[in-house]
């Protein structure tokens, strides 16, 4: 106090001010591929920013120097971190606010779907190509599940045959079957008259039967009662010498004729037959005998219920399925 200050030169003063106020920065995604995000930190601050690092979760952070852009291999936004510290030593740690989160999973999920929409469309394009190669439009899928086709091939299916057999298209040699889905058969069969074995039946008829003989009238003579007589002489010279015996007489008694013991031997003399009777002789006859019947009418006992029987053959049942488009 009470001096004075005298100047005598021109004297310059320069200052350096001192920045302690960190700078303000924020977190956006700057692109997305299937596998990576890279995140771009941008701040504001009169002093340059001379490092910028990142981390993501709890891990240390990466040195990127003055580069502002990382990219991570990670699509969980909400776990990385930007600290930026500028050139008076000042830094700031920030986080995705809620709208950079929200639009940095707007381009990931338009990233992701658009590559799942691609793969997709190929993905369909090699199923329909599959599909078309290997069960194309009319063909036909057995299987035992009741699961419909189209959701484990694709396509549209509709259940076939239901309740039938299959049959090829073609000619058996009896019938021909030219096109398919053709429909026939029955499973019960009622048979009619014509469809019968060829057969008889025995009858026996009840009535009488008029007989007319026309032809040649034949006729016997009636021989009556008569009988026929044979003359008998013996022959005394014819006797002599048959055999040698004890001796027997002739007629007169007087002479011996050997080989006759006790024998009468009986000259001039007649036989007599015994008579018979009156009869008559059996003929055939020659001609045509024409006969009718007249009587009652003879039918067989009637047997059967005209009941169907069953023709169909021995099933397993299983799910067919037609693929219609």
């Amino acid at each position: 106090p009470g001096s004075k200050l005298i100047i005598k030169n021109d004297i310059t003063y320069y200052a350096n001010a001192i920045n302690s106020i960190p700078p303000t920065c924020s977190l956006r995604v700057k692109d997305v591929t299937l596998n990576t995000v890279t995140v771009e930190g941008t701040c504001q601050d009169d002093q340059e920013i001379s490092k910028y690092e990142f981390k993501i979760n709890d891990g240390n952070y990466v040195d990127n120097n003055t580069n502002n852009e990382y990219t991570f291999d990670s699509f969980d936004l909400s776990t990385i971190y930007l600290k930026a510290t500028d050139q008076d030593g000042n830094s700031a740690e920030v986080q995705f606010t809620e709208q950079a989160l929200e639009e940095g999973y707007n381009k990931i999920y338009n990233v992701l779907n658009k590559e799942y929409s691609e793969v997709q469309t190929k993905t369909d394009q090699q199923e329909r190509e599959f599909l078309d190669k290997s069960y194309p439009v009319g063909s036909i899928y057995i299987t035992n599940s009741n699961i419909n086709p189209s959701e484990t091939l694709g396509g549209t299916w509709e259940a076939y045959a239901k309740g039938r057999t299959l049959l090829g298209v073609g000619n058996n040699g009896i019938d021909n079957y030219d096109s398919s889905d053709l429909t026939g058969g029955t499973e019960t069969v009622t048979l009619a008259t014509i469809n019968l074995p060829n057969h008889t039946h025995n009858a026996t008829p009840l009535g009488t039967i008029q007989s007319t003989f026309s032809g040649k009238e034949m006729t016997v003579s009636n021989a009556g009662n008569h009988n026929h007589n044979k003359n008998y002489t013996t022959n005394k010279n014819a006797l002599e010498g048959v055999a040698t015996g004890n001796p027997a007489y002739d007629s007169a008694g007087a002479t011996k004729i050997a080989g006759f013991k006790d024998r009468l031997i009986v000259s001039g003399h007649s036989l007599t037959t015994s008579s018979s009777g009156s009869h008559t002789h059996t003929y055939t006859a020659e001609g045509t005998v024409d006969s009718k019947f007249s009587g009652e009418k003879t039918t067989t006992s009637s047997t059967g219920n005209n009941k169907p029987f069953n023709v169909m053959n021995p099933y397993i049942v299983t799910y067919i399925w037609k693929r219609i488009e």
